[in-house]
């Protein structure tokens, strides 16, 4: 499909740069694929997003390619991630074109590029004509709300963690937050406490629906526990505080060492220093194995014949927080791997709690407890395991929860149309 509408430039990969004083709107035809269009599409979603697609975001791509009525494409200001997370046959890159009131407007804006990024949402309403535009994350709704607005194209803006919990938490992006709430059409939150928090920070009720992650479950096939003489746990995150390695780090050193267990950390960041030098200063550091970053194939695989997944995320000094839940919570269900975790955030509402062992935030001696019981209890593997597939397959199949996510564009389109209120 072609873009649409006058004065659209669309430059594909084999030839030479955009049109001067034009956006660059470059469709990626990298691999000839064509299976992220469904057939007969009752309308088009805008996808917003930029950069697309950073390594830990593939919930996003698994939601575009689950689509049935609605042909997805995306608008990103900036190409990144590893092959097969960036590219998708309907990219178009947009690159934020300062001009000289955007110039004056930074002086003011305290932004990360928003009125240039009005700029660049604005000609891609024009270009592509979507029925619906779905910005992912509160800076992309902030660009996104304005020229949406003023195109009369239904806005959906879906938050999903750190723009919700310390993003906030500075007062220039409190208020774009709320003037947001106001322009989008609806909002939409993985779960209810990162509902409540929206609520919270001034969004209308009437505004808000939940729409669970999502992951593609023929990517994470169930595979019975198979017990043995030394057990893996995995932790699959980025080295942040939220993610709570170094309770991680004091749950293992504190749990009984009779039980023979090794801890594999999947990431890489900020953190991993102290966490390397925390894990020696324990005595650890001969049972754990920093991997680094892996690409999804190597994950699924770590996945595959680890015993136990452990993920004790709480909120940071800073306030960042998961808003809602990480989706490595869903996918170790999946597969069939009972879970430790804490009750921070969504987390209670995505894991089924005879599948995995909660404890409150920051509660080292209660995870340490966790995984002593579940180290002790190889036979209870099996039937947590068979509870967690289920309650992914029900609650959060992206086969299924398309439909939910598509009945809502069809909502926002007949609110827009004056067919409905939010």
């Amino acid at each position: 499909m072609s873009a649409r509408g006058e004065g659209s430039t669309r430059t594909r990969p084999d030839r030479d740069g955009p049109t001067p004083g034009r956006h660059d709107v470059k469709a990626s035809h990298l691999d000839g694929r064509d299976d992220l269009r469904p057939a007969g599409a009752d309308g088009r979603v805008l996808h917003y997003r930029s950069p697309f697609l950073a390594e830990s975001e593939t919930f996003i791509r698994t939601l575009i390619a689950a689509h049935v009525r609605y042909e997805p494409e995306i608008l990103t200001h900036e190409q990144r991630g590893a092959p097969g997370i960036r590219d998708h046959d309907h990219t178009h890159v947009f690159p934020p074109s300062p001009g000289w009131v955007a110039t004056l407007a930074r002086r003011w804006l305290v932004s990360r590029g928003i009125a240039e990024r009005r700029r660049a949402v604005k000609s891609a309403l024009a270009a592509v004509r979507p029925d619906v535009l779905h910005a992912h994350f509160a800076e992309e709704g902030i660009a996104a709300w304005p020229p949406a607005r003023r195109a009369k194209v239904p806005l959906i803006v879906t938050f999903y963690g750190y723009d919700a919990t310390e993003l906030p938490r500075h007062l220039a992006w409190r208020l774009r937050i709320r003037r947001l709430f106001q322009g989008a059409t609806l909002v939409l939150a993985e779960g209810p406490h990162l509902r409540g928090r929206l609520e919270a920070l001034g969004c209308p009720p009437g505004r808000l629906r939940v729409q669970p992650i999502a992951i593609q479950l023929e990517r994470f096939p169930y595979r019975e526990p198979r017990p043995g003489p030394e057990a893996v746990i995995l932790q699959a995150c980025r080295f942040v505080p939220k993610k709570g390695v170094d309770l991680t780090l004091r749950a293992l050193a504190r749990a009984d060492r009779r039980t023979s267990a090794r801890l594999r950390l999947i990431g890489d960041g900020p953190e991993r220093a102290r966490l390397e030098a925390l894990a020696a200063e324990l005595g650890i550091a001969d049972r754990i194995q920093f991997l680094g970053m892996r690409t999804h194939e190597e994950y699924a695989r770590e996945l595959a014949t680890a015993d136990i997944f452990i993920q004790p995320s709480r909120y940071a000094a800073s306030g960042d927080g998961e808003g809602g839940a990480p989706t490595t919570l869903l996918e170790a269900q999946a597969v069939g791997l009972p879970v430790v975790a804490t009750t921070h955030a969504d987390i209670p509402f995505v894991t089924h709690p005879e599948a995995a062992r909660l404890a409150p935030e920051e509660d080292v001696r209660a995870l340490a407890g966790h995984l002593d019981h579940l180290l002790a209890h190889p036979e209870e593997w099996p039937g947590r395991a068979r509870i967690g597939r289920r309650h992914v397959e029900e609650q959060h199949d992206a086969k299924v929860l398309v439909d939910r996510l598509e009945d809502i564009y069809d909502e926002a389109r007949r609110i827009v149309s004056g067919g409905g209120e939010s």
